[in-house]
């Protein structure tokens, strides 16, 4: 049980980043396009 929380801990740490990581890369793209 705990191995699995443990995963899950883990995926949602790498969900949180990676929606950050493309949220910067679309507001940097969108800010580049403003020109």
């Amino acid at each position: 049980m705990s191995n699995l929380f443990r995963k899950w801990i883990k995926f949602e740490i790498l969900s949180s980043l990676f929606g950050s990581f493309f949220a910067f890369l679309w507001m940097f793209r969108n800010d580049d396009d403003d020109d």
